[in-house]
């Protein structure tokens, strides 16, 4: 069975998440959070995510292997979210 499942993330923070399926899209927030979704697989193999949110203007996290998930504004805060699947 399929499902979407939402995450809450930390500004300028990395989040490690244990996925059956894949990460969605990060681009909004909620209550003042920020949120990622991912489609819940029951079927798929688990695999860890990294995902990184970084604040514009400060440093970048640089993994060639990461992939852009989406920009979230909080208030006059802009964050990047970024994910990164471990080989695993």
């Amino acid at each position: 069975m399929k499902s979407i499942y939402k995450y809450r993330l930390e500004p300028a923070d990395e989040t490690i998440l244990s996925l059956r399926g894949n990460v969605l899209s990060a681009g909004a927030a909620q209550g003042g959070d920020i949120m990622v979704w991912a489609v819940h697989d029951d079927l798929a193999p688990e695999r860890k995510v990294r995902v990184n949110v970084m604040g514009t203007g400060h440093m970048f996290v640089d993994a060639p292997e990461s992939s852009f998930v989406g920009t979230v504004f909080l208030g006059s805060l802009v964050f990047h979210v970024f994910a990164t699947t471990d080989p695993t």
